[in-house]
């Protein structure tokens, strides 16, 4: 990780956003541990159903 957040600084990038899947605990006191703290913030998404594959 640090590696890949040393390029991101390389490039003059300001501030990396993460989102992980409420509620797994194990994850975000692993990013806390790297010194990311949680923000407010809505998460929006829309599935492209034509892309998905099906079970069949």
């Amino acid at each position: 990780m640090g590696g890949g957040m040393n390029a991101l600084v390389a490039l003059g990038c300001v501030k990396i956003n993460m989102q992980i899947a409420q509620g797994n605990e194990a994850v975000e006191a692993f990013y806390r541990s790297l010194g990311y703290e949680p923000e407010v913030r809505l998460s929006m998404g829309k599935k492209l159903s034509v892309n998905i594959p099906s079970r069949d």
